[in-house]
């Protein structure tokens, strides 16, 4: 990811520059867990059925596949359901929203196919989301 921020002639850092450096320091604080010590999964980069969702992925031998996979989606989806056609579910799959300590406000994977997932994104008030930008889905025991 490009910021292209950098500091004037004298060494200063412009006011808006600051706020970018900040909110992403805000963003990698709830989901720096997608971000630090991850590599670019190895079933997909993006997804293949909805746009604007890319994960990566964490070592983790209890996990079916190996990994923690993350999908970190650029959007807040429509009628908060997502379809995403890379991940394939087991009957042990589990997501989780990064951020969200609520059992009520976790996402709901509403079922596997052989196309991927379907998950269910919390109702929950603009106040109550852990970040304004890019959500993370966490995966644990995934098929692939």
């Amino acid at each position: 990811m490009l910021l292209n921020v950098g500091p004037t002639h004298d060494g200063r850092i412009m006011p808006v520059f600051e706020e970018r450096l900040r909110q992403m320091g805000t963003w990698l604080g709830v989901n720096g867990e997608s971000i630090y010590s991850t590599i670019p999964w190895p079933t997909a980069q993006n997804d293949t059925l909805t746009k604007n969702v890319w994960y990566t992925a964490r070592k983790n031998a209890k996990s079916t596949n190996g990994y923690d996979v993350y999908a970190i989606v650029l959007f807040w989806p429509e009628d908060n359901i997502l379809n995403l056609g890379s991940p394939l579910t087991t009957p042990s799959t589990s997501v989780t929203l990064l951020g969200l300590k609520n059992p009520l406000h976790q996402p709901k994977l509403v079922g596997g196919t052989t196309n991927g997932m379907r998950v269910i994104f919390p109702q929950v008030n603009v106040n109550q989301l852990p970040c304004q930008w890019a959500w993370v889905l966490k995966m644990t025991n995934l098929k692939n």
